[in-house]
């Protein structure tokens, strides 16, 4: 059961985010963490299309972040608040963490395929973590983990197996991923000033040839 949360233009205007299933109920955040006034709140796309700019802003701010420390992106994660929805359309997810009802950090999941899992001896199905971000000014507090373990649980009550990630290599975050229990699958060289989507891979305009890591995780009890 999917329980979308009215979303408004202004974070002012933020009604406080309902938890949208057991899966993401707050027992995985600590004591300490409720006291800081977060909260957990989801965007589904199939039975809602609320104004998502405010949600935009986090997640092109969160990008942001490696895009200009390493050099190799030229332009945004999302060039418009249509782009970012479409990620998530018909059957994607995105989480929201707010805290005091301003969203900080996201993560969502989406259907996934390719060569890979068509190939699936067991047919297992397999969705993808998109979107992860964490607003600039909250960092190293630990948001994305718990971001990432409510995906996980997530994806499990959707009826996933398996969950997919792809990162830049050289923006080093392949440690994040398999601390988490991640492991490396293939690697997918990207050339300067790729289309950002070609037969169905998604690529990115960029100032330099780079590497685009996928990493699986079973989703197991």
């Amino acid at each position: 059961m999917t329980v979308v949360i009215p979303l408004t233009n202004s974070a002012a205007d933020l009604v406080p985010p309902v938890i949208i299933s057991k899966a993401l109920a707050i027992r995985t955040y600590t004591t300490l963490d409720l006291q800081q006034g977060l909260k957990l709140g989801a965007y589904d796309h199939k039975t809602a299309t609320p104004d998502t700019s405010h949600l935009l802003d986090v997640v092109v701010r969160g990008y942001d972040v490696p895009r200009f420390k390493y050099g190799i992106v030229t332009a945004p994660r999302f060039l418009s608040a249509t782009e970012f929805a479409e990620v998530f359309s018909p059957d994607g997810v995105l989480t929201v963490l707010y805290k005091d009802d301003v969203p900080i950090a996201t993560a969502g999941i989406r259907f996934y395929e390719d060569d890979m899992t068509r190939a699936d001896p067991v047919h297992r199905r397999y969705c993808e973590l998109k979107c992860l971000a964490v607003d600039p000014a909250v960092t190293a507090k630990g948001y994305a983990s718990l971001l990432v373990e409510n995906a996980h649980q997530l994806a499990k009550e959707l009826g996933y197996h398996v969950i997919v990630a792809q990162v830049i290599v050289e923006h080093e975050l392949d440690s994040f991923y398999l601390k988490r229990g991640y492991i490396y699958c293939s690697d997918f060289k990207c050339g300067v000033n790729s289309a950002k989507e070609e037969n169905g891979v998604e690529q990115f305009f960029c100032s330099r040839e780079f590497t685009l890591r996928k990493f699986t995780r079973e989703l197991t009890d």
